[in-house]
């Protein structure tokens, strides 16, 4: 009987993700002028960021990738909140 190889093996480094093309929340400050809109767009990309991160999560472990990214999206949610809360 032979094995499957785990997930992770088979991931491979290519140029659409590759360096150079990640991006942060704190790049739309460097691009837009707008104070106001510059930290919508970066909360936007900090919730994309977590869900897909969440979803990579979901996949690795044979869970359900849509729940396990909607969970870290609430999770980074919750402690957004609770620094808010203790004045950060």
């Amino acid at each position: 009987m032979r094995s499957r190889e785990p997930p992770f093996v088979r991931l491979r480094l290519t140029r659409r993700n590759g360096p150079g093309y990640d991006s942060s929340p704190s790049e739309s400050f460097t691009i837009l002028k707008n104070v106001t809109l510059a930290l919508r767009v970066s909360k936007a990309i900090a919730i994309v960021l977590l869900f897909l991160t969440g979803y990579a999560f979901g996949r690795v472990t044979g869970r359900r990738p849509v729940r396990v990214g909607i969970a870290m999206v609430v999770l980074g949610a919750i402690l957004v909140v609770l620094t808010m809360a203790l004045g950060g």
